[in-house]
Formats: structure tokens, C-alpha cells, sequence
């Protein structure tokens, strides 16, 4: 600014700026001036907080919500690779998801990984790289305590077009949570973005905040195969609106499963399972009350081992 405004002095004092062929050079450096001060401020005009949201995941698998609970019980491990496209008004949206564990041999400590995309009209994605660690405090006849963590980092990417040259930002990403199971009574707390994730594209600031997440679910037994279990998830994120997410899972025979969800009054979803040997499908559909939001599906493809 000091530069411009000491050029345009001297350009004056050259040049007679009252003389009508040099009069666009005062209306030149108004124009100069205006873009500088507004330029100055864009990265006041907004700051957009945005976590992700976890209708699927806490139904289907919390391990995706809360590292300190462990998917696999009685299997070695897991690999995981979900997809989940939206429709509606902006046919666009996207997420692809790969996640894998594995137990050690003393069956305490548990090893994993994890990568997330989510690909917004092909011009933006944000990706998640995690490993995670999970360890058994306790495990008895009358509880199991489960504590885990990710630690990784994310990274933001806005494509390059003909108006902008583009960018890719990376942030450390910071996961810790714990899980407890008494005997039919189920209950976590996971803490998120422990460190905020802060990306600039376009000089507006987008803000992944710290968020807490209460997890609660009691498995009925209905019959000598089958089970109901109703569950409650209640993430409340800093400056962001707190999400409310219910729903039940049907269990029968370890083999089928039927997820009916809820977030708040404005999402539901449901979503059916079937496990055959090592192989599980899950295949989930979601509809806004509102006409303005998206409905879309996920696909889920577990390996056991």
C-alpha cells in the first residue's frame, strides 16, 4: 500500500493530473485503492465451521466416530471401504473411505489405519490420513473398558482454473476417545479435532472445531438369536449446532442387521447388512426432510480375518 500510494504521488507530480488526458489516472488509483481495502479485509468476511457428520457411522460402525472401540471381537482383524454419494439439487458430492485393524497376538492392543475423501464438485476435497492405536484396560466377566486413539493429518485441496491457480493445505489431525461395555449397557466419549484444522482457499477460512461425542446403546435380547438394541449419539461441536443422532439396530444371527436412524427432526436413514463368512454388505439410504438438502446412499464392504 505504502508503495502504490508513494507511485501514483510521483505519477502526479510528473503529470498534471487536472489535465484531461491524464484524469484516468486518478480515477485508476481510486479503483487500485478500493480493491487493496477490500482485499485487506477478506479474510474477516467469513469463517465457515464444518465437521463431518456420523448418520452412518454411528448405526453401522462407531469404531468411524469413537477409536476406542474395537470392531472386531472375535476375528483378527477387519478391512472396511465404504463409499456414499449424494443427489438432489447438486449431483456432486461424494466420500470414499478405506479403513483397516488388526489385533496384536495378546489381543490388548489393536493397530489400524484409515483414509478419508470427500470430493465436492470435482473442484474440492478434503482427505483424512489417521493411524490409530487401541488398547484394553479391562476385560472381565462384568465390563470391558476400551480406550484408542488416531493421529494424523488432513489436507485440504481446491483445484486450479482458469480464475484461480489453486491450493493444498495440511493440518495435524488429532484423535482421542474411550469405550466401555457393561454387560448389555454400552457407552463412549470421543474427543475430536483436539487441535482445529484451519484451511484458507479463496481467503475464506474454513475451520474444523473441537467436538465431543456421548454415545449410549442397550442390547434387548428378543429371542435366543436376535437381539434390539437402541442407540443415541449426542455430538456437540464448538460453533456449530449440536447434532442429535438415535436409531435401533435389529441383529439376527449375527448374520442380518437392520439400522433405522435419526439425526435431530431433519435426516433419516436406514440401511440393511448381511455378513457370509469373512465377507459383510451393508447398503444404506438417507433422506432430508427438507427438499433443499441432499438424499443419497452408502455402500459398506467388510472383510474379516
Amino acid at each position: 500500500m505504502i508503495f502504490l500510494s508513494f507511485a501514483f504521488n510521483l505519477l502526479e507530480y510528473l503529470f498534471d493530473p487536472t489535465d484531461s488526458k491524464h484524469s484516468f489516472l486518478k480515477n485508476l488509483k481510486k479503483f487500485i485503492y478500493i480493491i487493496l481495502y477490500f482485499l485487506s479485509f477478506t479474510k474477516t468476511f467469513a469463517q465457515v465451521f464444518q465437521n463431518e457428520s456420523y448418520y452412518y457411522q454411528f448405526l453401522s460402525n462407531y469404531q468411524l466416530v469413537n477409536p476406542g472401540y474395537l470392531t472386531v471381537d472375535d476375528d483378527k482383524g477387519e478391512i472396511l471401504s465404504t463409499y456414499e454419494s449424494f443427489f438432489g439439487p447438486q449431483k456432486v458430492f461424494r466420500n470414499i473411505e478405506l479403513y483397516g485393524v488388526g489385533k496384536q497376538k495378546d489381543s490388548k492392543m489393536a493397530f489400524g489405519g484409515r483414509v478419508y475423501s470427500a470430493i465436492a464438485e470435482r473442484y474440492s476435497s478434503l482427505t483424512f490420513l489417521n493411524a490409530s492405536m487401541n488398547y484394553t484396560l479391562v476385560d472381565n466377566r462384568k465390563v470391558k473398558i476400551t480406550t484408542g486413539m488416531w493421529a494424523g493429518v488432513n489436507n485440504y485441496v481446491l483445484q486450479a482454473n482458469q480464475f484461480y491457480g489453486g491450493s493444498s493445505e495440511w493440518n495435524f489431525d488429532w484423535r482421542f476417545g474411550g469405550y466401555v461395555e457393561q454387560n448389555n449397557l454400552k457407552y463412549g466419549l470421543s474427543l475430536h479435532n483436539l487441535i482445529p484444522s484451519e484451511f484458507v482457499p479463496l481467503q475464506q477460512q474454513i475451520t474444523f472445531g473441537e467436538e465431543l461425542n456421548l454415545y449410549g446403546a442397550y442390547a434387548f435380547k428378543t429371542s435366543l438369536f436376535s437381539e434390539i438394541e437402541p442407540t443415541f449419539l449426542y455430538s456437540i461441536r464448538r460453533k456449530l449446532d449440536d447434532f442429535v443422532y438415535w436409531g435401533v439396530k435389529y441383529n439376527y444371527d449375527k448374520r442380518y442387521g437392520i439400522n433405522v436412524g435419526f439425526r435431530n427432526t431433519n435426516l433419516s436413514q436406514i440401511a440393511l447388512s448381511l455378513r457370509y463368512n469373512a465377507l459383510k454388505f451393508g447398503l444404506g439410504y438417507h433422506r432430508y426432510f427438507s427438499q433443499i438438502q441432499q438424499d443419497g446412499y452408502q455402500i459398506q464392504l467388510h472383510y474379516f480375518f
